[in-house]
């Protein structure tokens, strides 16, 4: 175990030793949950969802609304099983980390050596690129709407993108692609000789008493020959992430067995939520299949996210035994505020007031520009009184200026940046993002400074 997965190690175990007194039923918290969930619902993007607050493996409450799926006639619940593709990544990790501690391959291994007719034998990404999201691969789910598309087209965008350079060295940046979801699938498929929706159901969910997961093959055809070594290129229709479906009580059952360590070790759950360290030695709030974050200053780890008009999360924060998971179907969901807010309703910690002091375009000028981390670019421009952090994938954030150099996003007090100036300028500022340190630098004249 290295230095930083046992100080990660012993956060977490103290965390979890020492865990804060949860609000309970009796306090009033299903009322104001409900209020929480009619309220994020109220404005008519979410055509379905449910919600779950459970401390240890104990529902405190649950909250749910629209039919099952587009054309079902079965109302959600808490316990029906919802598309849940974002949850994909996170469920093949899982099943990868096990197959790594029982010694069916290594997390190291090259996907040259694992899936050669696929990949090809010269390439160098190696199987923990694939669980961080930092392997390189262009993204085959992203290049053209794939609703409605076949299974086999995305297969066949697959085979098309690995044949191209890598976007990015292995290691280098974290892009979270359908590329390295698949390719996970694929690795599992040779190394068990077996299809991924029967892996997914003998190896997780039946294990785990999921019994509102399924891996939902839906063409009748989609057959397997017998076991073989070829057996990624005799499938006729292969695994696509929108065939997973969940609930949200299911996600919980998944938290706690990695909790419990039902699947695999203590230490192999510390390494799959470590932050990745990248090649330049920042580190990545990613870790293998799980991402290091803090609601309302507590530090926890979420999986999933947003896939399309598909939203399935859950995140678990240890000093409170708290998990928190959310599955929905619309348009422009916001299933992670919706998570946050009910996650504070338990740990419900005293806020400070923010901070708020103006600039004066003058102030502003030395910290204008833009920066730069790993492969990612971010602009610092100038708003009404106000710095504005522009990123490309997150978007424009205001910052409310602490004094000192040291800002505070408007809308996420987690995140922060404190500025280095040298003379009047600005050289790099430290993003904080949830626990998470990394340095940018100031991008000038084609050259970081």
């Amino acid at each position: 175990m290295t230095q930083f997965t046992a100080l990660l190690a012993s956060s977490f175990v103290g965390l979890a030793l020492a865990a804060a007194p949860p609000v309970t039923p009796e306090d009033g918290l299903r009322e104001a949950a409900e209020a929480l969930c009619q309220q994020a619902w109220e404005p008519g993007a979410w055509d379905a969802a449910a919600v779950v607050i459970a401390v240890g493996d104990e529902p405190i409450f649950t909250s749910s609304r629209g039919k099952r799926a587009e054309r079902s006639k079965e109302m959600a619940t808490a316990d029906a099983s919802l598309a849940a593709s974002s949850m994909a990544h996170a469920f093949l990790s899982a099943l990868v980390v096990q197959s790594c501690a029982r010694g069916d391959f290594a997390l190291d291994d090259e996907l040259g050596k694992l899936i050669p007719d696929l990949v090809g034998e010269d390439c160098h990404v190696h199987v923990r690129h694939l669980l961080a999201h930092t392997s390189g691969f262009v993204d085959c789910g992203a290049q053209d709407p794939l609703d409605g598309a076949s299974d086999d087209v995305l297969w066949k965008r697959l085979q098309e993108v690995v044949k191209q350079p890598l976007v990015t060295s292995p290691g280098e940046c974290v892009a979270p692609t359908t590329t390295d979801t698949l390719l996970l699938a694929a690795t599992l498929e040779r190394i068990d000789k077996r299809p991924i929706e029967e892996i997914l159901a003998k190896r997780l969910f039946e294990p785990l008493e999921m019994g509102s997961s399924r891996c939902v093959v839906e063409d009748p055809s989609a057959e397997v020959r017998e076991a073989s070594s070829d057996i990624v290129q005799e499938r006729a229709v292969r695994f696509d992430p929108r065939w997973i479906e969940t609930s949200v009580l299911d996600l919980v059952r998944f938290q706690r067995a990695l909790i419990d360590h039902d699947l695999f070790s203590e230490e192999d759950y510390l390494e799959m939520i470590s932050p990745t360290r990248l090649n330049d030695g920042t580190h990545s709030a990613f870790g293998m299949g799980l991402r290091q974050i803090r609601i309302g200053g507590i530090h926890g780890v979420r999986a999933g996210g947003v896939d399309g008009d598909v939203s399935a999360t859950l995140a678990f924060l240890p000093e409170y035994d708290l998990t928190v998971s959310v599955i929905g179907r619309g348009d422009d969901l916001d299933a992670e505020s919706l998570l946050s807010d009910l996650a504070m309703l338990v740990i419900a910690p005293p806020e400070a007031p923010i901070v708020d002091l103006l600039l004066e375009p003058a102030e502003m000028k030395p910290y204008l520009g833009t920066y730069q981390i790993g492969c990612t670019s971010l602009i610092i421009r100038a708003g009404e009184g106000r710095l504005v952090l522009d990123d490309a994938v997150a978007g424009e954030m205001t910052l409310l200026n602490q004094g000192d150099h040291y800002f505070v996003v408007e809308s996420d007090r987690d995140m922060t940046l404190k500025f280095e100036l040298v003379e009047d300028h600005a050289v790099s500022f430290v993003l904080d993002d949830h626990g998470v340190e990394t340095v940018a630098t100031r991008f000038e004249k084609g050259a970081v400074r």
